[in-house]
């Protein structure tokens, strides 16, 4: 569930699915995105790391690394939305930091 099942040219090129971004570094396993390369990625978490960006502001990750899971909840439906994903994963790696 948590490891990417698209093929690796699927990947060699940016592309987004609602809210979520895909490409470089970014795989989908079963219901979310997969972490591959945190650096190509440009993401502050570990690898295999494993989230989703929900519809009205609900968001989570799992990041094995460093052991740590996070779950964020607002009611929202702006357009665009904020990038609260990327915002609170910077948050949380400055912290363990």
């Amino acid at each position: 569930m948590m490891t990417n099942h698209l093929a690796e040219h699927l990947l060699a090129q940016p592309f987004r699915v609602g809210q979520m971004r895909f490409g470089p570094g970014l795989g989908y396993g079963y219901n979310g995105a997969v972490v591959i390369d945190p650096d190509s990625a440009g993401l502050p978490v570990g690898t295999g790391t494993y989230f989703w960006d929900g519809a009205a502001g609900t968001w989570f990750w799992v990041d094995p690394e460093a052991d740590l899971m996070y779950i964020g909840l607002i009611q929202s439906l702006s357009t665009p939305p904020p990038p609260l994903q990327r915002l609170t994963q910077i948050a949380m790696a400055g912290a363990i930091i």
